[in-house]
């Protein structure tokens, strides 16, 4: 009695093993297939302080990109810190170059033009004539709003004739990842 209803559960199990098996490549893939899970949009803002800081984590997107094109954008992920004592903002960023897998971290200075109660701007352009793109951070205080702004500079230089010739700004904000899991919940 005890090896029959052995043998049943084995062959039940492997019926919904097979069945699986069988079902997984014919199951409709979703955006966020081989995608990792980087962080969800961070806003933290200390305007109490005489030493003020604002820490920012989140992904750089597009929001004049198509969901198709949305598809094919970088999986990325970053954090701003700004501290108004020596007007800087650092900025860490990563990317998602393939499966599992995240190219090097890039960290960048830029320097503070601007902290007032309503918004901070910073740039990481110090006047180098060799530079073809300048990056710009704009932080809204009150709405938590953030942006990272790319504008083409020096276009007429030879070291700068195939760089990018288009402003692109981009949202600080919840990756693709955090928007689908929070759209199909």
């Amino acid at each position: 009695m005890i090896l029959k209803h052995f043998l049943i559960g084995v062959t039940a199990g492997g019926a919904l093993v097979g069945g699986l098996v069988f079902w997984h490549p014919f199951r409709k893939s979703t955006p966020i297939d081989n995608q990792i899970t980087f962080t969800d949009y961070q806003f933290s803002d200390n305007k109490l302080s005489t030493d003020g800081w604002i820490q920012i984590s989140g992904s750089l997107n597009n929001p004049k990109l198509s969901e198709k094109d949305e598809d094919q954008a970088n999986n990325n992920t970053l954090t701003i810190q700004c501290t108004q004592r020596n007007l800087k903002c650092n900025v860490a960023r990563i990317e998602q170059i393939g499966n599992n897998q995240v190219n090097e971290i890039s960290i960048d200075e830029f320097s503070i033009s601007s902290w007032t109660q309503n918004k901070v701007i910073a740039t990481d352009y110090e006047g180098d004539d060799s530079t073809c793109v300048k990056n710009e951070i704009v932080i809204e205080r009150a709405s938590q709003k953030s942006f990272y702004i790319s504008t083409p500079i020096h276009t007429s230089r030879p070291n700068c004739i195939n760089a990018e010739t288009k402003i692109n700004k981009f949202t600080i904000e919840n990756s693709k990842v955090w928007r689908y899991l929070k759209k199909v919940t």
